[in-house]
């Protein structure tokens, strides 16, 4: 339970390496120098963050989400780091991860949000989903059945789909190869794809 007596110390709020604010749904209380340079904030209007809201750096539609997780933290409702991009002073798109907690600032109950951001990391996620889809654009069409798995399918192209005798590649995703394999063959099978995870070289399938 929190302590009213207990206020947060902005001074040492600033001295964290991590981005801070203090805010309720109704105006920003506080924001320690990284968010201030985060946020892009002009200095004199950092001065009077009492004109301003979260609601002013959010997007419209995670206006209501945030209202919502707002009201539930302060009533002491936690909730894992959230990843989620602002729109800075200067309008340009800032993706954050950020923890979210309640706290007592000047005797009234606030969120106090750390949050850092993590733009690199969201460009190499778009990067690396692009790099996906090209392949998948490539295996999809390709006239060679191509079947993902690690212990389970994690992808299926329409020919391996044909293969097994499934209509939808996508109902294959979650399935052990293993199990499309007749008795005699599974151990070879299993053998097979043990040295193929160590890296090891085995011979063609038609070889005895």
């Amino acid at each position: 339970m929190l302590n009213k007596q207990k206020n947060i110390d902005t001074n040492t709020l600033n001295l964290l390496p991590l981005a801070v604010i203090l805010f309720d749904n109704e105006k920003i209380y506080f924001l320690n120098e990284k968010a201030i340079s985060l946020f892009k904030i002009p200095r004199k209007l950092s001065e009077k963050l009492n004109l301003l809201s979260i609601y002013s750096f959010l997007d419209k539609e995670y206006h209501n989400a945030t209202f919502e997780n707002t009201k539930l933290v302060l009533q002491g409702k936690e909730f894992p780091p959230t990843e989620f991009p602002i729109i800075n002073y200067k309008k340009e798109i800032v993706f954050l991860e950020a923890k979210s907690n309640a706290v007592y600032f000047e005797g009234k109950k606030v969120i106090q949000s750390t949050f850092f951001e993590i733009n690199d990391r969201i460009k190499v996620n778009v990067d690396l989903e692009q790099k996906w889809n090209n392949f998948k654009n490539l295996f999809d069409s390709s006239p060679i059945g191509i079947f993902i798995h690690k212990g389970y399918c994690i992808y299926s192209n329409k020919t391996a789909a044909r293969i097994l005798e499934e209509n939808n590649p996508d109902k294959l995703i979650g399935k052990n190869l293993i199990d499309f394999i007749i008795p005699k063959e599974q151990q070879r099978a299993k053998d097979r794809m043990a040295k193929a995870i160590k890296g090891e070289k085995f011979p063609d399938l038609t070889s005895s």
